[in-house]
């Protein structure tokens, strides 16, 4: 997950804004990972920062999951990776429209 953050930073960073620099997506995150000096550690350190900041959930983003959790029928069989996964989602989605 760190280095998926880590490259959504740089790619919005560098890559949105000029894409034709570089020859496609792939070679650009080569390079950023491999001939960047300090550029990707960078990245690398505040997409651990992003996270961590995460971490702990908002009042909204505890009541979004709350609430998704509450649709779920019980009494039934469920696939609870998929329900932890989508009541995850949830709560980011909230977090995120808490900054909006």
């Amino acid at each position: 997950m760190i280095e998926r953050v880590a490259r959504a930073i740089l790619k919005r960073r560098y890559y949105d804004c000029e894409p034709d620099m570089y020859v496609d997506l792939d070679w650009f995150f080569w390079v950023m990972e491999n001939e960047s000096g300090d550029i990707w550690s960078d990245a690398m350190d505040e997409a651990r920062v992003a996270i961590a900041e995460m971490r702990e959930p908002t009042v909204a983003m505890i009541d979004s999951g709350v609430a998704f959790a509450l649709n779920v029928s019980i009494g039934r069989e469920y696939n609870w990776s998929a329900y932890v996964a989508d009541k995850h989602r949830a709560m980011i989605d909230q977090a995120l429209k808490d900054e909006a």
